[in-house]
């Protein structure tokens, strides 16, 4: 009987093991597609604005002119789909609107 006991006890450790390394295998399998989905948008968007701005990428100064370029056009990006989230938030939804009337924004004058 005690030889029943054993095995049950192996059998179970073997199956949380493999239950673990499933879990563990899918966490990083969604960690090395996050990785991934992290590298092409960079590659992307870093490729996209060197072709587009025409900076020089062999000198020290280029780069930093890269950088620069790159952070500001990644923040205007990040800051336009915040106003468009927040225009398309203030928006009647309701169902019980007759009329779509859209609201237009403050206008902030520079």
């Amino acid at each position: 009987m005690a030889a029943i006991g054993v095995w049950f006890s192996v059998i179970l450790i073997i199956l949380v093991v493999l239950i673990m390394l499933k879990i563990v295998s899918k966490k990083q399998a969604a960690a090395v597609k996050l990785a991934i989905a992290l590298f092409l948008f960079l590659m992307i968007t870093a490729g996209y604005m060197a072709a587009t701005y025409n900076v020089n990428l062999t000198t020290f100064d280029g780069l930093k002119q890269a950088g620069t370029v790159y952070v500001t056009w990644i923040t205007s990006i990040f800051r336009n789909v915040g106003s468009i989230t927040a225009f398309a938030f203030h928006q009647n939804w309701g169902i019980d609107s007759a009329i779509n009337t859209t609201q237009q924004p403050d206008s902030e004058e520079s």
